[in-house]
């Protein structure tokens, strides 16, 4: 969602339960859904662990998948922090786990299509490492494990990995309220919703 600036810093928690989720986590699990890598490049030096996600990119009832179970516990106070941020204006319509390879990149991209440029999104590192940045338009950050950032995806954006290890983010939209025009042009543009 547009925004005045790159990036949006919201504050720390202890990220130490949703870490504990994330090395359960089987490699079997990293490989078994590749939808995002088969069907943007872009992708192609990631492995995901989806919890909420629809692959018609929906902006209202999402799907909690299997996975998100797992997480719950370790993963409410994030989303009670982005709750309280928003002033209890929206809910949480994707949650993914993105894992970076070492040397990998995310190419410059906008985000595009109704519902992601009408959600705020928001980026939780989990495992990370110096190497680990995240450019927004002109900036480009590390991020420290824990910390809760918003960053502007209508603008280009992109990553990379120069560190020996994996770095992992949990990655959030979450979708607002609107005024009724926007409302009814999502609902026209996806009549299933």
């Amino acid at each position: 969602m547009q925004f005045d600036g790159n990036f949006c810093k919201y504050g720390r928690l202890d990220s130490t339960a949703l870490r504990a989720c994330t090395d359960l986590q089987s490699e079997d699990a990293w490989r078994a859904d590749v939808f995002r890598q088969k069907n943007f490049e872009i992708h192609s030096d990631t492995e995901s662990i989806y919890l909420i996600y629809d692959r018609d990119f929906r902006h209202v009832a999402p799907t909690k998948l299997p996975k998100f179970e797992e997480f719950s516990s370790a993963l409410q106070p994030f989303v009670d922090l982005i709750s309280e941020r928003f002033a209890h204006d929206g809910w949480l319509v994707r949650c993914v786990l993105a894992k970076l390879s070492p040397g990998g990149r995310i190419g410059l991209h906008e985000d595009l299509g109704v519902s992601l440029r009408h959600s705020r999104r928001i980026h939780i590192p989990l495992i990370t490492n110096a190497g680990a940045r995240l450019t927004v338009g002109d900036e480009s950050i590390h991020m420290q494990a824990g910390e809760i950032w918003e960053i502007n995806n209508t603008r280009l954006h992109g990553a990379e990995n120069r560190g020996p290890g994996y770095r992992v983010h949990l990655i959030m939209d979450w979708a607002q309220a609107h005024t009724p025009a926007d409302v009814e042009s999502y609902l026209q543009a996806n009549p299933s919703h």
